[in-house]
């Protein structure tokens, strides 16, 4: 899966990375919700939380 949202422990670092041969496809909708996370601080894109950066931190 890609990994799409804001960094943790990182104020302003975001990411949008991980597509693989698919980037082209997926781009557009990375890029909004992206857009949107950095603007606004949520997005409407479904899904995109299961993209979150976090799923990789440990608790």
């Amino acid at each position: 899966l890609p990994i799409v949202g804001r960094v943790p422990g990182w104020e302003n670092l975001y990411v949008g990375t991980g597509a693989g041969r698919k980037g082209i496809l997926w781009s557009t909708g990375m890029c909004y919700g992206l857009a949107d996370l950095i603007l606004t601080g949520r997005t409407e894109v479904p899904g995109i939380h299961h993209l979150d950066p976090a799923r990789f931190q440990r608790d």
